[in-house]
């Protein structure tokens, strides 16, 4: 079976990539893309296609809370709380403080890029652009280093395992 853990993971990142490409130009993370990878994931809770198996469950219960308590407190948005459940069950439970470890640095690149976009250090391409309206939106999109981190947390599960 892990040839087909192998093939959900791959479609997971792709589809993350564009979640993350989503959410940087529009500050949105469109339901319909959570609810394709909450069925992608949910493949990895099949006992067999992971060792794992439907433990892997917890972690997206787990992150899946922590999102709801941000949007509560009114740091983070919905679509960025949602995206907790699926991207915990992709990493799995080996996968957990990697995700952890890489969010804060991926989180704090994208910040100071916001930073320097501001300023207007970084030329006048889209991407610089874009990161130019987010610094004046006060919006963050989350989805981009959750998705980078949920990316590296993925590969470290799929070679540890």
């Amino acid at each position: 079976m892990a040839v087909l853990d192998i093939a959900v993971s791959l479609a997971a990142l792709v589809l993350l990539a564009r979640v993350a490409w989503i959410d940087f130009c529009t500050l949105r993370i469109p339901n319909r893309e959570v609810l394709v990878l909450i069925a992608l994931s949910a493949i990895l809770l099949v006992p067999g296609v992971t060792q794992a198996g439907f433990a892997n469950l917890v972690p997206g219960l787990l992150l899946f809370v922590l999102g709801v308590v941000f949007w509560l407190l009114r740091m983070m948005g919905a679509g960025d709380a949602k995206l907790f459940f699926p991207l915990g069950i992709l990493i799995g439970w080996n996968g957990v403080l990697v995700f952890a470890l890489g969010l804060l640095p991926f989180s704090l690149v994208l910040l100071g890029f916001v930073k320097l976009a501001r300023k207007g250090l970084l030329g006048q391409g889209f991407v610089a652009r874009r990161l130019a309206e987010i610094a004046t939106s006060g919006g963050v999109p989350y989805g981009v280093p959750m998705a980078a981190a949920g990316a590296v947390a993925i590969f470290w599960r799929l070679t540890v395992t």
